[in-house]
């Protein structure tokens, strides 16, 4: 594919360093494609929008980077994206210029979804590859992973569950191969992430990680890594092993 047939993809995250991996991760499904990465202020044929809404000012912010992204780029493709979209799906795809809205569960399959939703965008774009792992972070001098979803405590106060589902936690597998390429690609900080991550386990692994220390333990066994960070966890689930 040679320069001239590159579209330029623009994606923005509200929120949470959960909504930030899985906005990377969104982004590297799209490169196959072969979509590049616009720099700041220049102008795009593609925005994602990866959204939040655990507070009415999360809501508010998103309403308004939706208009003003939609108003100010006529001629291409918004896309909506995340937790603001699983609440007010209806609302969101209503909002003039949004081309389409993808939920939470939705954000793994984008790459096969974007191409039926968008086909005049996608026109004469075949993936090259699949992208099983997020290969950068743009600018950022640390990558995030995320370890688990969704969260089962259900507080009154907490829309979080209802938008991302009951708490599935990640193969064990699946987070070390990734923090390996994240290593590859000169990554020396991971950041740990989800949205409960205190309750991870995995029974069906040997030997069987029974929480996130284990967890903590096996990546610094089986990885490089020299630095291992841990994002906001619930202090009720702090133990003395992970301390």
């Amino acid at each position: 594919m040679n320069n001239q047939t590159l579209k330029k993809i623009s994606v923005r995250t509200v929120g949470c360093r959960l909504n930030q991996y899985e906005t990377e991760k969104m982004a590297a499904d799209l490169y196959p494609f072969g979509f590049i990465r616009a720099g700041n202020g220049e102008p795009a044929d593609l925005y994602i929008i990866n959204t939040c809404t655990v507070t009415h000012r999360a809501d508010s912010t998103c309403r308004g980077m939706i208009n003003k992204i939609a108003r100010e780029n006529p001629d291409a493709s918004v896309v909506v994206a995340g937790c603001y979209v699983d609440g007010e799906p209806e609302m969101i795809a209503a909002i003039n210029g949004v081309d389409a809205v993808i939920k939470n569960a939705e954000k793994v399959e984008i790459a096969k979804i974007l191409p039926e939703r968008l086909p005049k965008l996608f026109e004469g774009l075949t993936a090259n590859n699949d992208c099983d792992t997020v290969a950068d972070f743009n600018t950022y001098n640390r990558a995030w992973i995320k370890i688990s979803d969704g969260c089962n405590q259900r507080c009154a106060f907490c829309i979080l569950p209802t938008v991302r589902g009951p708490l599935i936690n990640r193969p064990p597998e699946e987070i070390i191969a990734e923090i390996n390429g994240f290593i590859e690609n000169g990554f020396n900080e991971v950041v740990l992430t989800g949205v409960h991550i205190g309750h991870y386990r995995w029974r069906e692994y040997e030997p069987v990680l029974r929480n996130m220390a284990s967890l903590c333990e096996l990546i610094l066994d089986r990885t490089s890594l020299q630095k291992l960070r841990i994002s906001s966890i619930e202090p009720q689930t702090v133990r003395e092993k992970l301390l």
